[in-house]
């Protein structure tokens, strides 16, 4: 017998003590433990006393019989699951079919053997002990799950706050850059005007290129965390990225014509695009000035548009030494944090890096290969309207 269940406690209801008697000579003889009742009433009161597991209810007794018994145990919450079992004389249809319908589980008729009284009894105990079981383990489960919802609630807190400092910080710096960046940018104007030289003006445009670039970085990061922690979303449009490109070629100017380098557009098709221009333009001046930085002097750095499987691709690819291996190799790990820490090339990373982050903005795709012909490539692949 399983020791479990001997534990386990049944209460045996009944007028006639006689029966009472086999019943629990029958429940010894097996090691279980057990009471009894010999009323409906002192039945009720037992079982809001103790910790009964299963009922071995007669359904012919004075005062309150078996049936209204049931009834009045189903009525209380507690004992809405505790195994009840008629055992009775009465074996008409209706009897049986009534006693299930009050809440009974199972019948024994009278005279019983001992046999088919015992199976029905550990019957039905496992089954309580498999349901206790599981009510526990559902129990266990939900303060598992209450526990951790209070865990990921406190981190995502956490996260908020971070959020937030994130977002206070990079919004505190883009002002404290943009503060002393248009006195700059006015005293170069007035400067060019009053300088002879054109040396000394060019000096100056530099200047003036600088603080526009250093302006411009400010506002992208700040865009870019902002859209990061949800507080700002992309403003989406249709533009022609040409006039960003246009824009990007004359801020680059001088370091391309330092270098003698020139710009070559390939159009392939429409030059109309969805997305968000000045984070998409922030995107493409950065791989358009690795290109600069990278080609040889005399080259071409070439910008190709084109329409493919309903996407818009621009690939931005110059003459240079092209990627290394394991930046192919490890792309898109490429652009982690801690990869960019330790490379020794950390402009190159924090372009692409941030080219990255504007694709995934725009659900897009970013891909990095060298020309077989020689150079580096970078192709970005975006939606066109309606998919993003």
């Amino acid at each position: 017998m399983d020791t479990e269940i001997n534990e386990m406690k049944i209460l045996i209801v009944d007028d006639n003590m006689k029966n009472i008697q086999v019943i629990g000579n029958i429940l010894v003889e097996e090691s279980y433990d057990f009471a009894y009742a010999t009323s409906g009433q002192q039945a009720l009161e037992y079982l809001d006393q103790g910790d009964f597991d299963l009922v071995l209810l007669d359904i012919m007794m004075p005062e309150m019989d078996g049936m209204e018994v049931c009834r009045q145990i189903r009525s209380r919450d507690r004992f809405s699951k505790l195994p009840i079992i008629f055992v009775t004389a009465k074996n008409e249809l209706e009897d049986v079919v009534e006693g299930f319908h009050v809440g009974a589980q199972d019948y024994v008729m009278k005279p019983f053997q001992r046999a088919e009284l015992l199976a029905r009894v550990t019957t039905h105990l496992k089954l309580k002990m498999q349901q206790d079981k599981l009510n526990e383990l559902n129990e266990n489960l939900e303060e598992k799950i209450t526990a951790r919802t209070m865990e990921l609630k406190d981190a995502y807190d956490q996260l908020s706050i971070l959020d937030n400092a994130k977002r206070n910080f990079i919004t505190l710096i883009s002002h404290e850059l943009r503060t002393p960046i248009h006195p700059i940018q006015m005293i170069a104007t007035l400067l060019k005007e009053h300088v002879p030289s054109a040396e000394g003006r060019e000096l100056i445009e530099m200047l003036n290129q600088s603080a526009e670039r250093l302006e411009r970085f400010a506002g992208a990061a700040l865009r870019i965390t902002q859209m990061q922690t949800g507080q700002l979303e992309p403003e989406m449009k249709n533009f022609d990225v040409m006039k960003q490109l246009l824009q990007i070629e004359n801020f680059l100017g001088q370091d391309m014509r330092d270098k003698g380098l020139k710009l070559n557009y390939d159009i392939l098709g429409s030059t109309e695009m969805f997305g968000d221009a000045d984070l998409i333009a922030y995107a493409l001046e950065g791989l358009i000035r690795n290109a600069v930085q990278y080609s040889p002097k005399e080259e071409a750095v070439k910008v190709l548009i084109a329409e493919a499987g309903g996407k818009t691709q621009i690939l931005v690819q110059d003459r240079g030494e092209g990627f290394q291996d394991d930046v192919i190799r490890n792309f898109p790990e490429f652009f982690s944090s801690s990869s960019l820490s330790q490379r020794e090339d950390q402009k190159l990373g924090l372009h692409l890096a941030t080219a990255k982050l504007i694709m995934d903005m725009h659900r897009g795709n970013m891909y990095v290969y060298n020309d077989p012909e020689g150079g580096a490539v970078v192709e970005l692949s975006l939606p066109k309207y309606g998919e993003i």
